[in-house]
């Protein structure tokens, strides 16, 4: 998922919890939230199988997906086709309409 860091206090607002996955190493994971000061895990998922398992994996990288579970594993959202700039609040537009 694609989260505008000035978004971050409103996921924690509404209890989301918020954890990237990409083929890339640790190490890799480490230099780009350094870099991009990222503050949520990223998961090195460099085998493919948490992409494959959530129908993401291309056989060599991941398509930008994000999912929504809620807190008993449930799978609500799939927002498939991410576009960057308008994510994040279409994300938290969701979490709205599902916290209701």
């Amino acid at each position: 998922m694609w989260v505008v860091d000035e978004d971050l206090p409103e996921y924690r607002a509404r209890n989301a919890q918020i954890i990237g996955v990409s083929v890339d190493d640790v190490q890799s994971h480490e230099e780009f939230c350094d870099a991009e000061g990222i503050e949520f895990p990223l998961i090195a998922d460099t085998d493919g199988s948490v992409s494959q398992a959530y129908g993401s994996w291309l056989g060599i990288r991941s398509l930008r997906h994000t999912y929504l579970i809620n807190p008993d594993g449930i799978l609500r959202e799939i927002f498939m086709g991410v576009k960057p700039p308008i994510h994040s609040q279409q994300v938290l537009a969701r979490l709205d309409e599902l916290q209701e």
